[in-house]
């Protein structure tokens, strides 16, 4: 679903992002301009919502912004397509789907490599987790219980779920946090290990 009117608000956008002037923007798209002398007239405008570029300079604005026609559009959200349905197939962050589509693009094949084979390994989402839950216990532990029934509250739950567990121990999140980093840290020593010894026998 293409949204118009979201077009200027899009070109000056991306143009801040290449940190381009107006002036600058308009000799690109405008052959043997030289940006000194370029009239930024028409770039205003359009940011402004007063015009809209016709398809020949909306292309032309493709080449010069380094982005998709549908991203002009407000159809996707990133500059490029690849990366918005990188984003929608795996939940990753803009900046980590660049991050790596830069790695591809600089031939770091080595280290995609090696990030495929940690991903793919039976232990790393073991790692997520154990990070997952410091993260949750490092949460906790900061949240304030200033309110006296609040505290309350939570320690009946606990002792809660010690009766209905027995022989379970129940740590301060502090503890807890320090716990998973350091699960965590072991399973990725683990993955990595796997990793190299599976590397070198390739190689052998």
């Amino acid at each position: 679903m293409y949204n118009i009117s979201i077009i200027g608000s899009r070109i000056k956008e991306r143009r801040k992002a290449l940190g381009m002037t107006q002036k600058a923007l308009t000799a690109k798209i405008s052959p043997g301009v030289r940006p000194e002398e370029a009239p930024h007239l028409q770039i205003s405008q359009w940011e402004h919502g007063k015009n809209i570029p016709g398809t020949d300079a909306l292309a032309r604005l493709c080449n010069a912004l380094e982005c998709d026609m549908d991203y002009l559009l407000g159809a996707i959200d990133t500059p490029r397509r690849s990366t918005y349905d990188v984003i929608a197939q795996t939940g990753l962050s803009a900046e980590a789907v660049q991050r790596l589509q830069w790695m591809q693009e600089q031939e770091a094949n080595a280290g995609l490599d090696l990030l495929s084979a940690l991903i793919s390994d039976r232990q790393f989402l073991g790692v997520l987790q154990n990070l997952n839950y410091a993260r949750f216990a490092a949460r906790e532990a900061s949240r304030p219980m200033s309110d006296s029934l609040q505290r309350e509250l939570l320690m009946l739950q606990v002792a809660n779920w010690v009766e209905q567990h027995p022989g379970a121990t129940v740590f301060p999140p502090e503890q807890v946090r320090e716990m998973n980093l350091y699960r965590a840290a072991q399973k990725f020593s683990e993955c990595a290990e796997r990793i190299t010894r599976a590397t070198q026998d390739k190689r052998e």
